[in-house]
Protein backbone atom coordinates (compact mmCIF):
# COMPACT_ATOMS: atom_id res chain seq x y z
CA UNK A 1 0.00 0.00 0.00
CA UNK A 2 2.60 2.81 -1.70
CA UNK A 3 1.66 6.38 -2.85
CA UNK A 4 4.23 7.68 -4.61
CA UNK A 5 3.07 10.93 -5.67
CA UNK A 6 2.39 14.26 -3.56
CA UNK A 7 -1.13 14.69 -2.83
CA UNK A 8 -3.28 17.47 -4.05
CA UNK A 9 -7.26 17.99 -3.98
CA UNK A 10 -9.64 19.63 -6.69
CA UNK A 11 -12.61 20.24 -5.07
CA UNK A 12 -15.15 21.32 -7.95
CA UNK A 13 -18.33 20.40 -10.04
CA UNK A 14 -20.37 16.81 -9.81
CA UNK A 15 -17.85 13.95 -11.69
CA UNK A 16 -14.86 16.11 -11.17
CA UNK A 17 -11.80 14.37 -10.23
CA UNK A 18 -11.23 15.09 -5.72
CA UNK A 19 -8.37 12.09 -5.28
CA UNK A 20 -6.10 10.76 -8.61
CA UNK A 21 -6.02 7.10 -9.16
CA UNK A 22 -2.60 7.45 -9.09
CA UNK A 23 -2.76 8.36 -5.26
CA UNK A 24 -5.02 5.42 -4.51
CA UNK A 25 -3.28 2.28 -6.83
CA UNK A 26 -2.30 -0.48 -4.91
CA UNK A 27 0.45 -2.08 -6.50
CA UNK A 28 0.41 -6.10 -7.10
CA UNK A 29 2.80 -8.96 -6.76
CA UNK A 30 5.65 -9.61 -9.23
CA UNK A 31 4.99 -11.82 -11.94
CA UNK A 32 5.36 -15.41 -10.66
CA UNK A 33 5.25 -14.48 -6.98
CA UNK A 34 3.71 -17.71 -5.16
CA UNK A 35 0.45 -17.36 -3.30
CA UNK A 36 1.04 -18.03 0.35
CA UNK A 37 -1.66 -18.12 3.13
CA UNK A 38 1.08 -17.15 5.99
CA UNK A 39 3.54 -15.40 5.20
CA UNK A 40 6.19 -16.97 7.91
CA UNK A 41 4.93 -20.46 8.32
CA UNK A 42 4.83 -23.16 6.41
CA UNK A 43 3.90 -27.20 7.01
CA UNK A 44 5.58 -28.34 4.63
CA UNK A 45 9.26 -26.89 5.37
CA UNK A 46 12.30 -29.08 7.49
CA UNK A 47 14.12 -28.77 10.41
CA UNK A 48 17.67 -27.62 10.08
CA UNK A 49 20.64 -27.96 12.02
CA UNK A 50 22.41 -24.35 13.83
CA UNK A 51 25.86 -23.77 12.41
CA UNK A 52 26.62 -22.57 15.74
CA UNK A 53 25.03 -24.43 18.36
CA UNK A 54 24.21 -27.86 18.84
CA UNK A 55 19.73 -27.62 17.95
CA UNK A 56 17.70 -27.52 15.00
CA UNK A 57 15.17 -24.51 13.98
CA UNK A 58 12.39 -25.02 11.35
CA UNK A 59 12.87 -23.53 7.84
CA UNK A 60 9.65 -22.92 6.24
CA UNK A 61 11.25 -22.27 2.66
CA UNK A 62 14.23 -23.78 2.47
CA UNK A 63 17.03 -22.61 0.17
CA UNK A 64 20.05 -23.82 -1.60
CA UNK A 65 22.67 -21.88 0.88
CA UNK A 66 20.80 -21.34 3.54
CA UNK A 67 22.18 -21.14 7.18
CA UNK A 68 20.74 -20.20 10.30
CA UNK A 69 22.57 -19.03 13.79
CA UNK A 70 21.07 -18.98 17.39
CA UNK A 71 22.09 -17.07 20.51
CA UNK A 72 19.94 -18.89 22.89
CA UNK A 73 18.56 -22.03 25.39
CA UNK A 74 18.35 -25.82 23.59
CA UNK A 75 15.61 -28.17 24.87
CA UNK A 76 15.06 -31.43 23.71
CA UNK A 77 17.56 -30.52 20.50
CA UNK A 78 15.80 -27.39 19.46
CA UNK A 79 15.96 -23.67 19.72
CA UNK A 80 14.39 -22.64 22.95
CA UNK A 81 13.62 -19.31 25.08
CA UNK A 82 14.61 -16.16 24.29
CA UNK A 83 17.35 -15.20 21.53
CA UNK A 84 18.41 -14.38 18.83
CA UNK A 85 17.87 -15.76 14.79
CA UNK A 86 19.84 -15.18 12.11
CA UNK A 87 19.10 -16.21 8.99
CA UNK A 88 21.62 -16.73 5.62
CA UNK A 89 21.92 -17.41 2.00
CA UNK A 90 25.55 -18.33 0.88
CA UNK A 91 26.91 -16.65 3.88
CA UNK A 92 25.05 -13.24 3.59
CA UNK A 93 22.65 -12.37 6.14
CA UNK A 94 19.29 -12.22 4.74
CA UNK A 95 16.76 -11.82 8.07
CA UNK A 96 16.63 -11.90 11.47
CA UNK A 97 14.32 -12.58 14.41
CA UNK A 98 14.76 -11.45 18.00
CA UNK A 99 12.49 -12.91 21.08
CA UNK A 100 11.05 -16.07 21.91
CA UNK A 101 11.13 -19.37 20.83
CA UNK A 102 9.34 -22.46 21.86
CA UNK A 103 10.59 -25.83 19.98
CA UNK A 104 12.31 -24.20 17.19
CA UNK A 105 9.62 -22.21 16.72
CA UNK A 106 8.93 -18.44 16.84
CA UNK A 107 6.18 -18.01 19.56
CA UNK A 108 5.79 -15.63 22.24
CA UNK A 109 6.79 -11.91 21.72
CA UNK A 110 9.05 -11.42 19.08
CA UNK A 111 10.35 -8.80 16.27
CA UNK A 112 11.32 -10.00 12.63
CA UNK A 113 13.73 -8.03 10.20
CA UNK A 114 13.77 -8.00 6.61
CA UNK A 115 15.49 -5.83 4.22
CA UNK A 116 12.74 -3.99 3.57
CA UNK A 117 9.83 -4.78 6.04
CA UNK A 118 10.08 -5.20 10.21
CA UNK A 119 7.46 -7.30 12.25
CA UNK A 120 6.65 -6.52 15.69
CA UNK A 121 3.93 -8.37 18.18
CA UNK A 122 3.00 -11.92 19.23
CA UNK A 123 3.58 -15.27 17.84
CA UNK A 124 2.42 -18.64 17.89
CA UNK A 125 3.54 -21.64 16.73
CA UNK A 126 5.80 -19.51 13.90
CA UNK A 127 3.03 -17.73 12.52
CA UNK A 128 2.81 -13.74 13.42
CA UNK A 129 -1.04 -13.71 15.26
CA UNK A 130 -1.24 -10.68 17.23
CA UNK A 131 -3.82 -8.42 17.97
CA UNK A 132 -1.73 -5.32 18.47
CA UNK A 133 1.25 -5.83 16.32
CA UNK A 134 3.90 -3.23 14.09
CA UNK A 135 5.10 -3.22 10.93
CA UNK A 136 7.68 -0.43 9.69
CA UNK A 137 8.43 -0.24 6.57
CA UNK A 138 11.83 1.19 5.02
CA UNK A 139 10.97 4.36 3.86
CA UNK A 140 9.48 5.60 7.26
CA UNK A 141 5.58 4.31 6.97
CA UNK A 142 4.14 1.73 8.81
CA UNK A 143 1.03 -0.52 10.19
CA UNK A 144 -0.58 -1.26 13.81
CA UNK A 145 -2.85 -3.22 14.57
CA UNK A 146 -4.17 -6.75 14.18
CA UNK A 147 -2.23 -8.93 11.93
CA UNK A 148 -3.00 -12.77 11.46
CA UNK A 149 -0.19 -14.95 9.90
CA UNK A 150 1.78 -12.20 9.00
CA UNK A 151 -0.94 -10.16 7.01
CA UNK A 152 -2.52 -7.23 7.96
CA UNK A 153 -5.99 -8.39 8.95
CA UNK A 154 -8.77 -7.18 11.03
CA UNK A 155 -8.72 -3.72 12.56
CA UNK A 156 -5.54 -1.55 12.30
CA UNK A 157 -4.27 1.94 11.13
CA UNK A 158 -1.50 2.18 8.08
CA UNK A 159 0.33 5.71 7.49
CA UNK A 160 1.18 5.92 3.77
CA UNK A 161 3.30 8.12 1.81
CA UNK A 162 2.01 11.74 0.95
CA UNK A 163 1.23 11.99 4.84
CA UNK A 164 -2.06 9.46 3.81
CA UNK A 165 -3.33 7.06 6.62
CA UNK A 166 -6.02 4.62 6.39
CA UNK A 167 -7.96 3.34 9.57
CA UNK A 168 -10.17 0.50 9.87
CA UNK A 169 -11.09 -3.32 8.70
CA UNK A 170 -8.05 -4.75 6.95
CA UNK A 171 -8.11 -8.20 4.73
CA UNK A 172 -4.85 -10.32 3.62
CA UNK A 173 -3.10 -6.74 3.42
CA UNK A 174 -5.87 -4.76 2.02
CA UNK A 175 -8.47 -2.12 2.79
CA UNK A 176 -11.64 -4.33 3.47
CA UNK A 177 -14.67 -3.05 5.28
CA UNK A 178 -15.61 -0.08 6.87
CA UNK A 179 -13.00 2.41 7.57
CA UNK A 180 -12.12 6.03 6.77
CA UNK A 181 -8.60 7.55 4.65
CA UNK A 182 -7.43 10.64 6.53
CA UNK A 183 -5.41 13.17 4.65
CA UNK A 184 -2.70 15.95 5.78
CA UNK A 185 -5.24 18.58 5.39
CA UNK A 186 -7.93 17.37 7.52
CA UNK A 187 -10.40 16.35 4.68
CA UNK A 188 -11.44 12.30 5.04
CA UNK A 189 -13.18 9.67 3.14
CA UNK A 190 -16.01 7.68 4.91
CA UNK A 191 -17.06 4.39 3.59
CA UNK A 192 -16.86 0.48 2.93
CA UNK A 193 -14.18 -0.62 1.13
CA UNK A 194 -13.04 -3.84 -0.89
CA UNK A 195 -9.65 -4.93 -2.18
CA UNK A 196 -8.64 -1.33 -1.20
CA UNK A 197 -11.14 0.32 -3.29
CA UNK A 198 -13.74 2.17 -1.89
CA UNK A 199 -16.90 -0.15 -2.38
CA UNK A 200 -20.16 2.03 -3.42
CA UNK A 201 -20.78 5.36 -2.50
CA UNK A 202 -18.47 7.26 0.52
CA UNK A 203 -18.38 10.67 2.09
CA UNK A 204 -16.17 13.13 1.87
CA UNK A 205 -15.97 15.51 4.56
CA UNK A 206 -14.11 18.57 4.10
CA UNK A 207 -12.42 20.04 7.27
CA UNK A 208 -14.73 23.14 7.77
CA UNK A 209 -17.41 20.69 8.22
CA UNK A 210 -18.81 19.80 5.19
CA UNK A 211 -19.68 16.41 2.81
CA UNK A 212 -20.43 15.42 -0.08
CA UNK A 213 -20.98 11.43 -1.86
CA UNK A 214 -17.98 10.45 -3.66
CA UNK A 215 -17.48 7.18 -5.54
CA UNK A 216 -14.41 5.22 -7.20
CA UNK A 217 -13.84 5.32 -10.53
CA UNK A 218 -10.63 4.82 -12.99
CA UNK A 219 -9.39 8.16 -12.37
CA UNK A 220 -9.91 8.00 -8.58
CA UNK A 221 -12.20 8.90 -6.34
CA UNK A 222 -14.89 11.78 -7.87
CA UNK A 223 -17.40 13.62 -6.49
CA UNK A 224 -21.48 12.38 -7.14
Amino acid sequence: MRISLFIYWVIGIVGETIVPAQLLAQPSPPPGTPVVTNKFYSSSGKWVQVSNTNCVIWSSWPREGESVTWTGGVVDGRAHGEGILKWFTNGIPMTSYEGELKKGLADGYGIAKGAAEVYEGEWKRGSLVSTNGTIKYADGNWYRGEIKDGFKTGHGEELMKGGIRYVGQFKNDRFNGKGEMLFPNGDRITGEWRDSKLDGAGTYHRKGGDSFKVKQTESGIERL
